[in-house]
């Protein structure tokens, strides 16, 4: 269904009536500008130059932040002193990623990353089991980022999905 042509407003005596809606680009820009000049194919292949570049840097970036996590829970193996303040740390960072892959669009890589942030908040003490529930969040985030999944993931993600929430509510919090 399309939208009418119009749009109401309130006139002067507070009585709606009917104004024309001006949905034309060309109106908005302007009646001179060519827009073969604005979309041209050089401008056109910048753009998606830029765009694979920052999908590239996002992506190295992921990649960083999941070793990081890694890294941090690593060290709360060997450092029980600082333990909690790691996994906080850890915890922070894998804030980082949820948002990130919800805002660039990877639905399967949110859905995972959501998954392995709220684990990580119930489950704030380090614990051996608690390290093997992270590792396999992040085995399936990289796999995520490597084969840059932006989609749901298809019956596949379905499939691993569920079994990271299987193994949460098997280690618990």
């Amino acid at each position: 269904m399309s939208r009418p042509p119009h749009s109401t407003s309130l006139a002067d005596n507070g009585r709606p009536h009917l104004m024309p809606r001006d949905n034309a680009l060309r109106r908005k820009i302007g009646r001179h500008v060519s827009l073969g000049q604005i979309f041209t194919l050089e401008r056109m292949q910048e753009c998606q130059q830029m765009l694979n570049t920052l999908q590239a840097d996002f992506l190295k970036e992921m990649e960083d932040h999941l070793v990081i996590i890694s890294d941090l829970y690593r060290q709360a193996e060997n450092d029980s002193a600082s333990a909690t303040s790691m996994i906080h740390a850890a915890t922070d960072v894998a804030f980082i990623i949820k948002t990130r892959m919800e805002a660039l669009g990877f639905p399967f890589g949110f859905a995972v990353a959501k998954s392995l942030y709220e684990y990580m908040q119930a489950a704030p003490a380090y614990s051996s089991d608690a390290l093997m529930v992270v590792c396999k969040h992040v085995a399936v985030l990289n796999i995520i980022i490597k084969e840059k999944i932006t989609d749901g993931g298809g019956q596949i993600g379905e499939e691993m999905l569920d079994n990271l929430k299987k193994l949460v509510r098997k280690v618990g919090s």
